[in-house]
């Protein structure tokens, strides 16, 4: 990038097995407490995977420097 003359940044995801997670974030009652509830989310993905019903999502900045 930079050879480019481009800025930006690099993300990487590592994944584990979850077992920490077990008792909080598989835990669908956990997560609405803790307000993460994804029912709208998850409901957009069912409508793309079974309908083919593409639908713009939120950009939700938040938190996020510029």
């Amino acid at each position: 990038m930079t050879e480019r003359g481009e800025r930006g940044s690099v993300v990487v995801l590592l994944c584990d097995g979850g077992e920490r997670y077990a008792q909080t974030y598989y835990s669908g009652e956990w997560r609405r407490n803790q307000g993460l509830d994804a029912s709208a989310e998850l409901e957009r993905i069912r409508a793309l995977l079974v309908e083919g019903k593409s639908q713009r999502w939120p950009v939700q900045t938040a938190g996020w420097a510029a």
